[in-house]
């Protein structure tokens, strides 16, 4: 049995038990729920000094510092286990069931002995094969070994977690993605727009390239990449029709 950590807010409970149904539907994984640092509730406050970066208290939104230490939280449960690995979910993601176990070992058997995280669960800029690189993100499914684990706990919050461990982490990722995400009830997502829909279907086929996620907190607002892009976009046509009428 491997051991799953399901990171999970206490205000929204019913997302644990629907991860949990699915994850024993599936088998082999001992699965124990997490209570989530809430960024909303300002559980984070009081770390803040302490764990992140001055650069980013100035800026990273306060749902984005509470999952890195949630995911702090969980390293610390897996290095005090003494387990060589451990499953890490958040609480919107599922499974796909179709052969699970089979990809499984087969990517821990792909990945050098001395690997820190697997993806298993990935969305960005990502080649085939199971190297990660550095635009990799996602942290809604990982393994994390011991070493793994503690390089997290040491980690000083300077962005998002997902991105900030594509560097000083040995990371991979499983050749197929073996979990899917429902994320209607993120933490760090904005439902949104034009430009982010364009780009995925268009170049990606579906597959979501993160401009969606709440990225920099900046003059008392929280903005997501898609948002800044579509600003710059007009920006640019008014000055270029400004120009022109000139």
């Amino acid at each position: 049995m491997i051991d799953a950590y399901v990171i999970n807010l206490d205000r929204q409970i019913e997302n644990y038990s629907k991860v949990e149904n699915a994850m024993n539907d599936l088998g082999g994984f001992n699965v124990q729920r997490v209570s989530a640092i809430d960024g909303k509730r300002g559980d984070h406050l009081s770390l803040v000094d302490s764990e992140t970066t001055w650069l980013c208290k100035e800026t990273c939104p306060d749902s984005v510092i509470a999952i890195a230490l949630s995911h702090k939280k969980v390293a610390q449960m897996i290095l005090d286990s003494g387990v060589d690995y451990a499953l890490v979910l958040e609480d919107d993601a599922f499974p796909i069931k179709d052969g699970f176990h089979e990809k499984l070992q087969r990517t821990l058997a792909e990945v050098p002995d001395d690997w820190d995280i697997i993806n298993l669960h990935y969305v960005g800029l990502y080649r085939n094969g199971i190297e990660s690189g550095y635009f990799l993100g996602s942290a809604a499914a990982i393994l994390v070994s011991q070493s793994g684990a503690q390089k997290i706990i040491n980690l000083k919050i300077r962005t998002h977690i997902d991105l900030q461990t594509n560097f000083g982490f040995k990371k991979y990722k499983s050749r197929e993605k073996l979990f899917i995400t429902d994320e209607n009830n993120s933490t760090n997502r904005s439902n949104t727009t034009t430009l982010s829909a364009k780009i995925k279907n268009y170049m990606y086929g579906g597959d979501e390239i993160g401009l969606t996620y709440n990225y920099f907190k900046l003059l008392g607002f929280t903005w997501i990449v898609d948002d800044l892009l579509n600003f710059l976009i007009y920006l640019i046509g008014f000055l270029f029709i400004l120009f022109f009428k000139l």
